[in-house]
Parts: structure tokens; sequence; C-alpha cells
């Protein structure tokens, strides 16, 4: 049997989310606890449901995936031409990931 692993090039943000947390051996409930969001947030995001904008933020911020963040959206906003809606809500999340505060401080 082959030791190799095949995984596709592209993956969702929620996966990135999930692998990343399993990658650290946290539960959901650990990550949820370092973000200081509900353990529910950090299950949509993964699935890929809707979460505010503040939440994903707290999320990918625990987990050093506010770039990855970024670049994902970059993706999203530059090939949803066609769909006006999807695209200015993609943009919005795109630059509130890349405004930050600089203050470190989630506010919770």
């Amino acid at each position: 049997m082959s030791d190799i692993c095949y995984f596709p090039f592209t993956l969702t943000l929620g996966a990135k989310v999930r692998l990343s947390r399993v990658a650290r051996r946290w539960r959901q409930i650990d990550l949820a606890n370092e973000a200081l969001v509900t353990q529910a947030d950090v299950s949509a995001l993964e699935r890929g449901k809707y979460v505010c904008p503040l939440v994903e933020k707290r999320i990918l911020e625990s987990l050093g995936l506010v770039g990855d963040a970024i670049t994902h959206y970059q993706k999203l906003v530059a090939t949803l031409l066609r769909s006006p809606k999807r695209r200015r809500e993609f943009e919005k999340r795109l630059t509130y990931l890349q405004k930050g505060d600089g203050s470190g401080s989630t506010g919770k």
C-alpha cells in the first residue's frame, strides 16, 4: 500500500479552518474558547454556513488563517462578475479582514 496522500488543490475556507483546528488537536469548543465565540459558530464556519464577519475574523485570527481567507475572498470576488449581490458580500468580508484594528483584542 502506498504512503502517498492526495489532497485537492483548493480547499474551502471551512475545510482550512477544520484542518488547522485538528492539526492543533483542538476540539471545536477549544477553538471557540480561544476565539471567544460559540462552538456553534465554529461548526457553522467549518460547514460553510453564514457567520457574521466579526466571528469569522476571530476564528481566523485564532488559527492564523486571515491571509488564507483574504486570498480566498479575492478569488471569489474575481470570479463573481455576474452575481453583483454575492460579489458585494464577499467584497465587504474582504475589506473587513484586510483593515484590522491592530489592537489584537477581540473585545468580548
